[in-house]
């Protein structure tokens, strides 16, 4: 690992319909070498300032880092009103632009972190096409009956009743007050997330009628992290969405509680220092991997017969 500080600098993204969003870059120091870029699309009502310490690591080991705040979420689209903001934007129009500008930044290969909603809003940004590999991190296809009892319980009363009450004639979903999160929702995206959650494929559903081409189409190498431990995350919701990618090479990495040696993860742990010696490290490891593309292949070649210090 370099322990150079990366460059860091605020800038403005330009959303194909107009919206402009707050994000940052952070770049490798001057002298060292760049292998690719990386955006981090976060997860619901998660500001990107929470992404800064695994982006200033990936920085530090030479990928440009892109990380944004979705329309409606802190300083980004303050001009919409709250209750006009949809999920769908988050994908077709924020993750697009996000995943434009990452590409500028490196003549080499492009890739895209997804925190739970950043992984499963993908396949509406057309930009994705470009991309030269994904990881997401605890994201599944939001569905209760893919939970088991008692979780799918709770997800539906939150899907079904809280949601859509407490959003009814608010600009903003108090998500700070009711501990769904730090930051208040524009409470259009949280009314779209239940209703899409309600249905019987969640954003899949053919009811909603969405251009869903793009995740049948991408052909891109898939890395999936999740945990035992995450509640929001259930074996069967994560397989859900990993179904939706099938011309994906995909390789899912599900620990069990306590397989880690850094306490509980959870839906948020993976993106804290603690995870920097493990999980971390695996993430440099395969986006290095990726990046160089003449390893790939004697990677999977040697992938049926491990030796015993690989990283697992």
């Amino acid at each position: 690992m370099n322990n150079q500080a990366p460059a860091d600098e605020d800038v403005q993204l330009k959303c194909e319909d107009g919206t402009y969003l707050d994000a940052n870059i952070s770049r490798p120091a001057a002298g060292m070498p760049l292998h690719g870029s990386v955006v981090i699309a976060g997860a619901l009502g998660v500001p990107r300032r929470f992404y800064q310490a695994l982006a200033n690591f990936l920085s530090s080991n030479g990928y440009a880092v892109l990380r944004f705040d979705y329309r409606g979420i802190e300083g980004s689209g303050p001009s919409q009103r709250g209750r006009d903001v949809r999920l769908y934007d988050w994908g077709r129009y924020d993750i697009d632009a996000a995943l434009a500008a990452g590409q500028k930044l490196s003549s080499d290969r492009h890739f895209m972190i997804g925190h739970s909603c950043g992984g499963q809003l993908l396949g509406l940004a057309p930009s994705a096409a470009h991309l030269d590999g994904a990881i997401f991190v605890a994201s599944t296809l939001a569905n209760p009956d893919l939970y088991p009892a008692p979780a799918r319980y709770g997800l539906r009363m939150m899907w079904n009743a809280i949601i859509p009450l407490v959003s009814f004639g608010r600009d903003r979903f108090p998500a700070r007050r009711l501990g769904f999160s730090n930051v208040d929702i524009p409470s259009g995206v949280m009314s779209e997330w239940a209703r899409w959650a309600r249905g019987d494929a969640y954003l899949f559903s053919q009811r909603f009628g969405l251009d869903l081409s793009r995740y049948s189409a991408l052909n891109i190498p898939l890395l999936s992290f999740s945990f035992e431990d995450d509640g929001y995350a259930s074996v069967a919701a994560i397989s859900g969405l990993l179904d939706k990618f099938p011309a994906c090479v995909v390789e899912n990495r599900y620990f069990a509680r306590g397989e880690l040696p850094i306490g509980k993860i959870g839906h948020f742990g993976f993106f804290r220092d603690k995870a920097k010696e493990t999980l971390w490290q695996q993430t440099l490891d395969w986006l290095w991997l990726e990046s160089n593309p003449q390893k790939v292949v004697a990677a999977h070649e040697n992938a049926s017969t491990p030796s015993a210090d690989q990283t697992p």
